[in-house]
């Protein structure tokens, strides 16, 4: 305690005298400004690309020396500036650069389009790249290019290119993101700018997000709880779909995906139109699969069906503008029949067996019905956006989200009657409301202030017949915070701090069948120091310091019975405190025209950690035999490394390679930790073949992935030990064809081309069965 005491105290002395210095500075430049008759000019603009606004873009004046970066949308400003000759430089990360001069004396207004590069370096498929230099938090990003190469998975199977990224599986249709070791509430979604809230919490609760809204996937691998709220101790997921139109025209694509394993399709489309100010876009998918199946054998009962749509309207003008977005998300996701076990010795068998156990009424074969056990979600997200420039206060931006989400899971039963009525079912509605002032550079000193708020109302539908696992409960929180950055030249130096409160009331009975309401109170402090050195055009270094806290999780707190989706026992403690971390996160990035190199170390505190702890043996119960789980809470430690390499090796061959190492440990106990990612490296070789008879960028790829067994868990604390490691191939070529203002584009892939049998550490489902087989995906985009 005492370290910690030490730690904390000097983090504070440091975030108050970073303010401090910082208040001085500003009030110095203010006055030196100030004094300077004359420098009355600026400069503004905006830049933007084929693909909407960029955000983070590098903008810097050469002579004299000024740099700043674009918002979200964008826009960019330089005040305060002598008249005179300027030369401006715009980079960013995938597109050419511009640079030219220009005349000054008053102001100047700039719209600035770049144009995706042309060189080997840019278009050549990369799994994923860096965001423009400048940001303290490194965002790495898979853009519209490399997302329609991968389309037809869910968010999660999108995510898993990006290094440092792995997946918690349950079976093979069900996927969360897992980043530095930290998943579900410890991952913060925010979906078209809305913190996406669902029930996150469980581990097969996969995120209701259609991946086909997005033109840009970006992960924030640091604590970024300061900007995004207080859950954000493993990193933030950002979901940016396209801009809505600013000119006229009309725009559309249509994307369709076919899936060997599965006998899966998937059908894509969406429409954009601009007139008369107002911009607008519909887009909807639909998806069909079927049993999956293993290099032996079919997976019964793991078919799926999903329907999504959405749009948006927008009006947009220089000063002010404002969107409306809605979107819904429906489907229904089978559950491995193999999981639900009738009796402890089935289960012990099952457990032991080399390929699923089943019961009588289902089929080792293929076919398109769903039976119970499954899930069947219902996601709505409505959210009104606005911005309004406020003269020499800066940008104020404000956005309302309104969530509604119904996760109904259907568990087997008796009669083929009550199979038809949920086991759980669950409503919750969540209302969040976010404003945010970006106050107008002073000098190298930009910022924001913002506030946030969220209110949420969780109800069990009645009817189910079996006791919640989760209560209704209502919880409402709010947040203040701050964030000021100081920009100058090749440096950057970030300070932001935040101030949470979090309120939960439920509702549940006790083993005694009394109804009681616990109310918890949790609030804390967030805060963040950070810093980027560019050192030269090829090599910079980013360095952060945060902390991050979470309120314990309601089915943390108060789980109490079989938790269908997962076909396991749960059990929560009303007594669970508060989760702590403090994160440190070292990026370096090299970067010349044959090699590209990045690596992250990060040590990560979590004090109070809260997680899923095995208890052996399995129980039985009326319901059928289960494993059974813990809610436990201990002092944990996080540290690891990732890092991503790309060498070219002649005018049209590449080779990359990126590997991801993650430990952790109970300190309190001087133990392993379950369910921690393994480590692994991917390897890969590219070979861009020339344009020839009317096609463009036609490319060849072959890759593997090599994980290792997990040795670093405890022993007999699991139903089956951790499996073997495993390597695996895929195979992946494409090519597109223009058609006049049209372009078709053709990408083929085929996963685990060896048709190895193995099974994954991180899919809950490995107790029963391998994870599929080979799989051979086509997908046709088609842009107009």
């Amino acid at each position: 305690m005492l370290h910690l005491l030490i730690f904390a105290t000097l983090f504070q002395l440091l975030l108050v005298q970073r303010f401090a210095a910082l208040l001085i500075l500003s009030l110095t430049v203010n006055q030196v400004l100030a004094q300077s008759p004359g420098c009355h000019c600026s400069i503004e603009g905006k830049v933007t690309s084929a693909n909407g606004s960029l955000g983070q873009a590098s903008i810097r004046l050469i002579t004299p020396k000024r740099q700043t970066i674009t918002n979200g949308e964008g826009f960019f400003s330089f005040d305060r500036l002598c008249p005179g000759e300027y030369e401006v430089l715009i980079r960013y990360q995938g597109y050419t650069d511009q640079q030219f001069r220009c005349k000054l004396d008053s102001g100047l207004h700039l719209a600035i389009r770049l144009e995706e590069t042309t060189l080997l370096l840019e278009t050549v498929t990369v799994q994923a790249q860096r965001e423009a230099a400048g940001a303290v938090h490194l965002a790495t990003s898979l853009d519209k290019t490399e997302l329609d190469k991968a389309r037809g998975g869910n968010l999660a199977e999108s995510l898993r290119d990006i290094t440092g990224v792995n997946l918690l599986q349950t079976g093979p249709t069900i996927a969360k993101p897992i980043i530095h070791g930290l998943h579900s509430n410890r991952v913060l979604i925010l979906n078209n700018g809305i913190r996406q809230e669902g029930q996150q919490w469980g581990s097969e609760h996969a995120p209701e997000i259609d991946p086909f809204i997005a033109t840009k996937l970006s992960v924030i691998k640091g604590a970024a709880a300061v900007r995004y709220g207080s859950d954000a101790l493993g990193g933030v997921i950002i979901v940016t779909p396209p801009d809505l139109p600013r000119a006229p025209g009309l725009t559309g694509e249509l994307h369709l995906v076919g899936q060997s394993n599965g006998r899966q399709g998937t059908a894509s489309g969406s429409l954009a139109g601009y007139a008369r100010g107002i911009g607008w876009r519909v887009q909807a998918t639909g998806k069909r699969g079927g049993n999956l199946h293993t290099p032996q054998y079919f997976l019964a009962n793991t078919g799926l069906r999903e329907v999504n749509f959405s749009g948006a309207v927008g009006y947009h003008r220089e000063k002010f503008g404002g969107e409306i977005f809605y979107g819904r998300f429906s489907t229904e996701i089978g559950i491995l029949a193999s999981a639900h076990i009738g009796n402890l010795t089935d289960l012990n068998f099952a457990l032991q067996s080399p390929r699923p156990v089943y019961p009588v009424r289902f089929n080792d074969e293929f076919t398109y019905a769903i039976q119970s056990p499954r899930q069947k979600i219902a996601h709505h997200l409505l959210k009104a956006n606005g911005h309004l420039q406020m003269g020499q206060m800066g940008k104020l931006t404000f956005q309302y989200g309104l969530q509604a989400n119904s996760r109904r899971e259907f568990d087997q039963r008796r009669s083929s009657a009550a199979t038809d009525r949920a086991a759980l079912d669950l409503q919750l509605i969540t209302h969040t409301l976010d404003v945010v002032l970006e106050h107008r550079p002073i000098g190298p000193l930009q910022g924001s202030v913002g506030l946030s708020g969220l209110f949420q109302d969780n109800h069990n539908v009645p009817g189910t017949g079996i006791r919640p696992l989760v209560p209704d409960y209502r919880a409402g929180s709010g947040g203040i915070f701050v964030i000021e950055k100081w920009i100058k030249n090749t440096f950057e130096l970030e300070v932001g701090a935040r101030y949470d409160y979090r309120h939960l009331t439920a509702w549940r009975f006790d083993r005694n069948d009394q109804l009681t309401r616990p109310d918890f109170n949790f609030h804390n402090v967030s805060g963040t120091v950070g810093a980027y050195f560019e050192w030269s055009d090829q090599l910079n270094f980013r360095s952060n310091l945060a902390s991050a806290w979470r309120a314990p999780a309601p089915n943390e707190l108060f789980s109490e019975g079989l938790h269908h989706g997962v076909a396991a026992l749960e059990f929560g403690r009303a007594d669970l405190r508060p989760e702590q971390a403090y994160k440190w996160i070292n990026t370096i990035q090299y970067t010349n025209p044959k090699i590209r190199f990045e690596a992250t170390l990060y040590y990560n505190k979590i004090d109070n950690y809260i997680y899923l702890n095995p208890q052996l043996p399995p129980e039985l119960t009326i319901r059928g035999a289960f494993p059974v789980f813990n809610y436990d809470q201990t002092n944990a430690r996080f540290w690891g490394l990732d890092g991503s390499l790309r060498v070219n090796l002649g005018p049209a061959v590449y080779y990359t390679a990126k590997g991801a190492m993650v430990r952790a440990r109970d300190v309190s106990h001087q133990a392993y930790l379950p369910w921690i990612p393994t480590d692994r490296i991917e390897n890969g070789l590219t070979w861009r073949v020339p344009n020839r008879l009317g096609w463009q960028d036609a490319y060849l790829s072959v890759n593997s992935l090599s994980v290792a067994r997990q040795r670093r868990y405890e022993g007999q604390s699991d139903y089956a030990a951790p499996p073997s490691g495993y390597t695996i191939y895929h195979l992946d070529a494409g090519l597109a064809w223009p058609l006049g203002k049209q372009k078709l584009a053709v990408h083929f892939s085929i996963r685990n081309l060896g048709n190895l049998a193995y099974r994954d550490y991180l899919n809950r489902f490995r107790y029963f069965t391998d994870e599929t087989g080979r799989n051979f995906i086509l997908r046709l985009n088609y842009f107009f």
